[in-house]
């Protein structure tokens, strides 16, 4: 299986371990059954702000896909990258 997690720094032998840290984060599961989301940016926002409402979290990348959303493509995603704002300063984010 695939995932394509290694687009964004995955190698496949680490694929188990990322899904289960994934999995185990109850705000990804709160923030998907909290209703519909129209566009996969909104989720990976909202994913990303649930990462740095813990403070040890300096930097947060999301990946979102929706699969099988056009018949002529394989799916639609988002990645964000965000960076936790200095104290006092202004946003660090790319």
């Amino acid at each position: 299986m695939n995932s394509g997690m290694n687009r964004i720094g995955f190698q496949p032998s680490g694929y188990r371990a990322a899904w289960a840290r994934a999995r185990a984060c109850a705000a990804i599961g709160e923030i998907a059954r909290s209703g519909h989301i129209d566009l996969c940016e909104g989720f990976a926002e909202r994913i990303c702000a649930a990462c740095f409402a813990d403070p040890r979290v300096e930097r947060a990348r999301v990946w979102v896909e929706k699969l099988d959303v056009f018949s002529d493509a394989e799916g639609v995603g988002a990645m964000l990258e965000r960076t936790r704002p200095q104290s006092g300063g202004g946003d660090r984010s790319p």
